[in-house]
């Protein structure tokens, strides 16, 4: 994963050239997305990168994780009003810094619902979240 991007191209597109791109531009999509930027913005920082990652690689992340059919909206509001489908823009941790949900995850009521039972408190606080998609 510490590989240059000429180290990176040297390593061809069979499987351990495209093994390595597939997880440097998941773990670039990882960190861009837990450091709060926007889905459009990850993209074109990942296809600005892409003599690193290769095209077909990001086409693939985009598809598979919404990022650029996404909107960039977000709204901010108590834990407690969320609503099924939404996406959360941030972590979600305890009092104590434990990681209960990661950058992401889509709000269901079972979450909700396991959270008040293991830390309560926490559906006070106000989070980033994504609008839920459109169904297609």
């Amino acid at each position: 994963m510490h590989w240059n991007d000429e180290q990176l191209a040297r390593a061809g597109e069979r499987m351990v050239g495209l093994g390595a791109r597939i997880v440097c531009a998941a773990l670039e999509y990882d960190t861009l997305s837990i450091q709060g930027h926007p889905w459009s913005e990850i993209l074109n920082r990942l296809r600005a990168r892409e003599s690193r990652f290769g095209a077909r690689v990001i086409d693939a992340l985009a598809a598979s994780t919404g990022i650029g059919r996404e909107p960039d909206e977000e709204v901010v509001l108590p834990l407690r009003e969320a609503q099924p489908g939404m996406r959360l823009r941030q972590e979600i941790r305890t009092q104590n810094g434990a990681l209960l949900v990661p950058v992401g995850f889509e709000i269901s009521s079972r979450l909700l619902e396991r959270i008040s039972q293991v830390a309560a408190e926490v559906l006070e606080h106000k989070v980033r979240l994504a609008p839920a998609r459109a169904k297609t």
